[in-house]
Protein backbone atom coordinates (compact mmCIF):
# COMPACT_ATOMS: atom_id res chain seq x y z
CA UNK A 1 0.00 0.00 0.00
CA UNK A 2 2.31 2.15 0.80
CA UNK A 3 4.27 2.04 -2.38
CA UNK A 4 1.28 2.71 -4.62
CA UNK A 5 0.92 5.80 -2.47
CA UNK A 6 4.78 6.36 -3.11
CA UNK A 7 3.94 5.53 -7.11
CA UNK A 8 0.73 7.75 -7.26
CA UNK A 9 2.87 10.96 -5.21
CA UNK A 10 5.98 10.19 -8.06
CA UNK A 11 3.57 10.54 -10.37
CA UNK A 12 1.11 13.41 -9.20
CA UNK A 13 4.95 15.31 -9.24
CA UNK A 14 5.33 14.32 -12.66
CA UNK A 15 1.88 15.57 -13.86
CA UNK A 16 2.78 19.13 -11.96
CA UNK A 17 5.96 19.59 -13.28
CA UNK A 18 4.80 18.33 -16.85
CA UNK A 19 2.15 21.30 -16.90
CA UNK A 20 4.77 24.16 -14.83
CA UNK A 21 4.33 26.08 -17.77
CA UNK A 22 0.38 25.87 -18.36
CA UNK A 23 0.10 27.34 -14.50
CA UNK A 24 2.63 30.15 -15.29
CA UNK A 25 0.50 30.89 -18.72
CA UNK A 26 -2.30 30.83 -15.55
CA UNK A 27 -0.96 32.86 -13.50
CA UNK A 28 0.25 35.48 -15.93
CA UNK A 29 -3.02 36.02 -17.75
CA UNK A 30 -5.49 35.78 -15.29
CA UNK A 31 -7.04 39.20 -15.74
CA UNK A 32 -7.55 38.08 -19.33
CA UNK A 33 -10.77 36.85 -21.04
CA UNK A 34 -12.28 33.48 -20.60
CA UNK A 35 -11.70 32.90 -24.80
CA UNK A 36 -8.38 34.18 -24.60
CA UNK A 37 -7.04 32.47 -21.98
CA UNK A 38 -8.51 28.92 -22.67
CA UNK A 39 -6.37 29.13 -25.93
CA UNK A 40 -3.00 29.87 -24.69
CA UNK A 41 -3.68 27.47 -22.14
CA UNK A 42 -4.39 24.60 -25.01
CA UNK A 43 -1.30 26.22 -26.61
CA UNK A 44 1.33 26.29 -24.24
CA UNK A 45 0.12 22.64 -22.79
CA UNK A 46 0.23 20.90 -26.64
CA UNK A 47 3.87 22.75 -27.34
CA UNK A 48 5.00 21.26 -23.47
CA UNK A 49 3.97 17.92 -24.48
CA UNK A 50 4.79 18.04 -28.28
CA UNK A 51 8.35 19.17 -27.11
CA UNK A 52 8.76 16.16 -24.91
CA UNK A 53 7.51 13.68 -27.73
CA UNK A 54 9.84 15.20 -30.23
CA UNK A 55 12.92 14.67 -27.71
CA UNK A 56 12.10 11.38 -26.86
CA UNK A 57 11.81 11.08 -30.98
CA UNK A 58 15.06 12.43 -31.35
CA UNK A 59 16.53 10.12 -28.84
CA UNK A 60 14.69 6.92 -31.08
CA UNK A 61 16.34 8.36 -34.38
CA UNK A 62 20.01 8.64 -32.67
CA UNK A 63 19.98 5.29 -31.44
CA UNK A 64 18.64 3.64 -34.79
CA UNK A 65 21.44 6.09 -35.85
CA UNK A 66 24.18 4.32 -34.19
CA UNK A 67 22.80 0.90 -34.29
CA UNK A 68 22.89 1.08 -38.12
CA UNK A 69 26.51 2.65 -38.24
CA UNK A 70 27.76 -0.57 -35.48
CA UNK A 71 26.24 -3.20 -37.75
CA UNK A 72 27.52 -1.90 -40.92
CA UNK A 73 31.12 -1.23 -39.13
CA UNK A 74 31.12 -4.91 -38.14
CA UNK A 75 30.04 -6.53 -42.22
CA UNK A 76 32.91 -4.33 -42.94
CA UNK A 77 35.34 -5.46 -40.21
CA UNK A 78 34.84 -8.95 -41.10
CA UNK A 79 34.90 -8.42 -45.08
CA UNK A 80 38.49 -7.15 -44.38
CA UNK A 81 39.36 -8.83 -40.98
CA UNK A 82 37.89 -12.03 -40.23
CA UNK A 83 37.99 -13.30 -43.69
CA UNK A 84 41.87 -12.72 -43.70
CA UNK A 85 42.07 -14.58 -40.78
CA UNK A 86 39.73 -17.64 -41.78
CA UNK A 87 42.07 -17.67 -44.94
CA UNK A 88 44.71 -18.40 -42.32
CA UNK A 89 42.85 -20.84 -40.89
CA UNK A 90 42.34 -22.82 -44.01
CA UNK A 91 45.92 -22.36 -44.67
CA UNK A 92 47.07 -24.16 -41.09
CA UNK A 93 44.92 -26.87 -42.16
CA UNK A 94 46.81 -27.47 -45.46
CA UNK A 95 49.91 -27.56 -43.85
CA UNK A 96 48.34 -29.59 -41.65
CA UNK A 97 47.36 -32.31 -43.95
CA UNK A 98 50.54 -31.82 -46.01
CA UNK A 99 51.99 -32.67 -42.03
CA UNK A 100 50.06 -35.84 -41.71
CA UNK A 101 51.22 -36.81 -45.64
CA UNK A 102 54.94 -36.43 -44.58
CA UNK A 103 54.76 -39.02 -41.92
CA UNK A 104 53.51 -41.48 -44.05
CA UNK A 105 55.77 -43.71 -45.92
CA UNK A 106 56.50 -41.78 -49.64
CA UNK A 107 55.70 -44.29 -52.84
CA UNK A 108 54.54 -42.04 -55.31
CA UNK A 109 55.24 -38.98 -56.98
CA UNK A 110 54.07 -35.19 -55.85
CA UNK A 111 51.51 -35.34 -57.91
CA UNK A 112 49.27 -37.33 -55.58
CA UNK A 113 50.22 -35.40 -52.61
CA UNK A 114 48.78 -32.46 -54.52
CA UNK A 115 45.51 -34.23 -55.58
CA UNK A 116 45.11 -35.85 -51.77
CA UNK A 117 45.37 -31.86 -50.42
CA UNK A 118 42.60 -31.23 -52.91
CA UNK A 119 40.00 -33.19 -52.06
CA UNK A 120 40.92 -32.56 -48.06
CA UNK A 121 40.41 -29.36 -48.47
CA UNK A 122 37.07 -30.21 -50.34
CA UNK A 123 35.77 -33.12 -47.76
CA UNK A 124 36.60 -30.96 -44.57
CA UNK A 125 34.41 -27.81 -46.20
CA UNK A 126 37.75 -25.49 -45.47
CA UNK A 127 36.81 -24.19 -49.10
CA UNK A 128 39.47 -23.08 -51.49
CA UNK A 129 40.12 -19.12 -50.67
CA UNK A 130 43.44 -19.72 -50.25
CA UNK A 131 46.75 -18.25 -52.03
CA UNK A 132 46.71 -22.65 -53.02
CA UNK A 133 43.21 -21.93 -55.30
CA UNK A 134 44.78 -21.34 -58.72
CA UNK A 135 46.71 -24.19 -58.24
CA UNK A 136 44.71 -26.46 -56.93
CA UNK A 137 42.52 -26.14 -59.80
CA UNK A 138 45.70 -26.69 -61.88
CA UNK A 139 46.05 -30.03 -60.42
CA UNK A 140 42.88 -31.33 -60.90
CA UNK A 141 42.94 -30.59 -64.78
CA UNK A 142 46.51 -31.95 -64.82
CA UNK A 143 44.38 -35.51 -63.12
CA UNK A 144 42.33 -35.19 -65.37
CA UNK A 145 44.84 -35.50 -68.63
CA UNK A 146 47.04 -38.01 -66.79
CA UNK A 147 43.85 -40.32 -66.34
CA UNK A 148 43.23 -39.67 -69.45
CA UNK A 149 46.31 -40.41 -71.19
CA UNK A 150 47.12 -43.27 -69.07
CA UNK A 151 43.70 -45.19 -69.98
CA UNK A 152 44.86 -46.43 -72.89
CA UNK A 153 48.29 -47.81 -72.05
CA UNK A 154 48.08 -51.60 -70.82
CA UNK A 155 51.82 -52.33 -69.79
CA UNK A 156 51.68 -51.70 -66.18
CA UNK A 157 55.83 -50.29 -65.76
CA UNK A 158 54.63 -48.08 -68.59
CA UNK A 159 52.06 -46.55 -66.38
CA UNK A 160 53.98 -46.46 -63.54
CA UNK A 161 56.61 -44.48 -65.02
CA UNK A 162 53.49 -42.16 -66.71
CA UNK A 163 52.55 -41.57 -62.86
CA UNK A 164 55.84 -40.93 -61.30
CA UNK A 165 57.14 -38.44 -63.78
CA UNK A 166 53.72 -36.39 -63.91
CA UNK A 167 54.79 -34.14 -61.52
CA UNK A 168 53.41 -30.18 -61.33
CA UNK A 169 55.74 -27.52 -61.82
CA UNK A 170 55.56 -25.70 -58.02
CA UNK A 171 58.11 -26.23 -55.39
CA UNK A 172 56.68 -27.44 -51.86
CA UNK A 173 56.94 -25.05 -49.13
CA UNK A 174 58.53 -25.94 -45.79
CA UNK A 175 56.09 -27.60 -42.86
CA UNK A 176 56.80 -26.15 -39.96
CA UNK A 177 55.72 -27.62 -36.67
CA UNK A 178 51.72 -26.97 -35.76
CA UNK A 179 50.03 -26.35 -32.54
CA UNK A 180 48.25 -29.25 -31.82
CA UNK A 181 44.29 -27.72 -32.78
CA UNK A 182 42.24 -30.56 -33.45
CA UNK A 183 41.80 -33.74 -31.19
CA UNK A 184 43.12 -36.92 -31.88
CA UNK A 185 40.17 -38.58 -33.08
CA UNK A 186 39.89 -35.67 -36.01
CA UNK A 187 43.33 -35.96 -36.47
CA UNK A 188 43.03 -39.45 -37.46
CA UNK A 189 40.03 -39.54 -39.05
CA UNK A 190 41.96 -36.56 -41.32
CA UNK A 191 44.94 -39.11 -41.77
CA UNK A 192 42.07 -41.62 -42.57
CA UNK A 193 40.85 -40.07 -45.41
CA UNK A 194 43.90 -38.53 -46.36
CA UNK A 195 45.24 -42.29 -47.16
CA UNK A 196 41.85 -43.45 -49.13
CA UNK A 197 41.94 -40.44 -51.36
CA UNK A 198 45.69 -41.30 -51.38
CA UNK A 199 45.06 -44.87 -52.36
CA UNK A 200 42.30 -44.56 -54.68
CA UNK A 201 43.63 -41.49 -56.91
CA UNK A 202 46.86 -44.21 -57.31
CA UNK A 203 44.54 -47.22 -58.11
CA UNK A 204 42.66 -45.12 -60.87
CA UNK A 205 45.86 -44.07 -62.36
CA UNK A 206 47.58 -47.53 -62.65
CA UNK A 207 44.45 -49.59 -63.11
CA UNK A 208 43.61 -47.10 -66.28
CA UNK A 209 40.51 -45.91 -64.61
CA UNK A 210 38.57 -42.72 -64.62
CA UNK A 211 36.82 -43.23 -60.98
CA UNK A 212 35.39 -46.02 -59.06
CA UNK A 213 31.80 -45.65 -60.06
CA UNK A 214 31.94 -45.87 -63.75
CA UNK A 215 31.33 -49.80 -63.31
CA UNK A 216 34.99 -50.49 -64.70
CA UNK A 217 36.00 -52.20 -60.83
CA UNK A 218 37.58 -55.61 -61.31
CA UNK A 219 38.81 -57.90 -58.72
CA UNK A 220 42.15 -56.96 -58.74
CA UNK A 221 41.64 -53.07 -57.96
CA UNK A 222 39.62 -54.30 -55.29
CA UNK A 223 42.48 -56.25 -54.11
CA UNK A 224 44.67 -53.24 -54.72
CA UNK A 225 43.06 -51.24 -52.67
CA UNK A 226 42.30 -53.60 -49.46
CA UNK A 227 46.35 -54.10 -49.97
CA UNK A 228 46.72 -50.03 -49.41
CA UNK A 229 44.58 -50.48 -46.34
CA UNK A 230 46.53 -53.16 -44.41
CA UNK A 231 49.49 -51.72 -42.40
CA UNK A 232 47.16 -48.41 -41.91
CA UNK A 233 44.01 -50.56 -40.75
CA UNK A 234 45.91 -52.62 -37.77
CA UNK A 235 47.95 -49.99 -36.90
CA UNK A 236 46.04 -46.56 -36.58
CA UNK A 237 42.52 -47.57 -36.57
CA UNK A 238 43.34 -50.42 -33.81
CA UNK A 239 43.11 -46.83 -31.25
CA UNK A 240 40.12 -45.60 -32.99
CA UNK A 241 36.73 -44.54 -31.25
CA UNK A 242 33.61 -46.20 -32.74
CA UNK A 243 32.74 -42.90 -34.32
CA UNK A 244 36.43 -43.09 -36.57
CA UNK A 245 35.55 -47.02 -37.10
CA UNK A 246 31.97 -46.14 -38.44
CA UNK A 247 33.03 -43.75 -40.91
CA UNK A 248 35.73 -45.67 -42.21
CA UNK A 249 33.54 -48.67 -42.43
CA UNK A 250 31.14 -46.43 -44.35
CA UNK A 251 33.60 -45.13 -46.55
CA UNK A 252 35.34 -48.36 -47.63
CA UNK A 253 31.73 -50.23 -47.57
CA UNK A 254 30.47 -48.39 -50.15
CA UNK A 255 33.29 -49.37 -52.31
CA UNK A 256 32.83 -52.75 -51.48
CA UNK A 257 28.95 -52.59 -52.31
CA UNK A 258 29.95 -51.15 -55.43
CA UNK A 259 32.18 -54.30 -56.56
CA UNK A 260 29.59 -57.02 -55.63
CA UNK A 261 26.76 -55.39 -57.00
CA UNK A 262 28.41 -55.87 -60.01
CA UNK A 263 29.66 -59.44 -59.33
CA UNK A 264 32.75 -59.20 -60.64
CA UNK A 265 34.51 -61.44 -58.00
CA UNK A 266 33.59 -64.21 -55.35
CA UNK A 267 36.42 -62.21 -53.16
CA UNK A 268 34.53 -59.26 -53.27
CA UNK A 269 31.38 -61.13 -51.57
CA UNK A 270 33.37 -63.05 -49.24
CA UNK A 271 34.75 -59.79 -48.49
CA UNK A 272 31.41 -57.63 -48.31
CA UNK A 273 30.38 -60.51 -45.96
CA UNK A 274 33.20 -60.23 -43.73
CA UNK A 275 32.61 -56.78 -43.25
CA UNK A 276 29.36 -56.56 -43.16
CA UNK A 277 29.41 -59.07 -39.55
CA UNK A 278 31.73 -56.88 -38.06
CA UNK A 279 29.37 -53.59 -36.83
CA UNK A 280 29.02 -54.68 -33.31
CA UNK A 281 32.15 -53.59 -31.50
CA UNK A 282 35.00 -51.55 -32.94
CA UNK A 283 37.38 -54.70 -32.21
CA UNK A 284 35.13 -56.74 -34.02
CA UNK A 285 35.68 -54.30 -37.10
CA UNK A 286 39.67 -54.56 -36.66
CA UNK A 287 39.74 -58.25 -36.26
CA UNK A 288 37.08 -58.59 -39.23
CA UNK A 289 39.79 -56.47 -41.55
CA UNK A 290 42.87 -58.47 -40.35
CA UNK A 291 41.06 -62.16 -41.08
CA UNK A 292 39.73 -60.92 -44.54
CA UNK A 293 42.85 -59.28 -45.80
CA UNK A 294 45.03 -62.28 -44.81
CA UNK A 295 42.71 -64.76 -45.74
CA UNK A 296 41.80 -62.63 -49.50
CA UNK A 297 44.87 -60.56 -49.81
CA UNK A 298 48.32 -62.72 -50.41
CA UNK A 299 51.73 -60.83 -51.40
CA UNK A 300 52.06 -62.48 -54.98
CA UNK A 301 48.25 -60.76 -55.54
CA UNK A 302 49.53 -57.41 -55.95
CA UNK A 303 51.56 -56.65 -58.95
CA UNK A 304 52.23 -53.20 -58.58
CA UNK A 305 53.26 -52.77 -55.04
CA UNK A 306 51.24 -51.05 -52.17
CA UNK A 307 51.74 -48.11 -49.82
CA UNK A 308 53.45 -48.89 -46.62
CA UNK A 309 54.98 -52.32 -47.99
Amino acid sequence: MTTSSAMFSQGGELFTSFFAPVRQVDHLLASSTGGEYSTLLWNSATAALFAENLATLVQIIFWIIVATVTVLTYLNARRTFFQPMRAETYKQQILLLRDIEHSLPRTDSDYLLKYDVHNAVLEFGYGLRTSYAEEIFAIEDMRSELLEEIRGVTSEPQRRAMLDGYMPKWEEPEIEPLPETINENSRLWMKFEHRMHHSTVRIEAMAGLGAWENDSLTPSTVKLALAELRTFAEADLANAESWVLSKARSWFGARIRTGKQLRYSADVAQYADAWQGTRKSSDAVLNGVRVAMREYLQPDDIAIGRLGS
